[in-house]
């Protein structure tokens, strides 16, 4: 049995004509985010086909970084992300290549195996 992870998910991408740079920015910043131990897995995946009516509306990448527990995302987010400035992300962490439409947290609310 796979153990549960807690997730941070964020759906972001490339302002128009930068893909190139976003892609390179974030092979940067998820090696930087394993540099904090929290951190076990970070995937960035590209939709490949819109679903539905509104699937055509939907972001392009989604991100899932995935920790053992809450206490690791908020020990991220308190000591790594937002260093004393007064809560803000710092502003070299988003360059002007990227947008980021949305993000929360997530709990493993219940797990099926096949």
């Amino acid at each position: 049995m796979s153990k549960k992870k807690y997730l941070e998910i964020v759906s972001s991408g490339p302002k128009p004509g930068k893909d190139k740079e976003y892609l390179e920015w974030y092979r940067k910043h998820i090696d930087d985010m394993f540099k904090f131990g929290g951190v076990k897995r970070v995937t960035l995946n590209k939709m490949y086909q819109p679903v539905g009516e509104k699937g055509p509306l939907s972001p392009v990448y989604v991100t899932l970084y995935e920790f053992d527990s809450k206490e690791d995302i908020e020990n991220f987010y308190q000591k790594v992300m937002m260093p004393s400035a007064g809560g803000q992300l710092k502003d070299d962490l988003l360059p002007k290549c990227v947008d980021v439409y949305w993000s929360g947290y997530y709990e493993p609310v219940i797990t099926l195996e096949k």
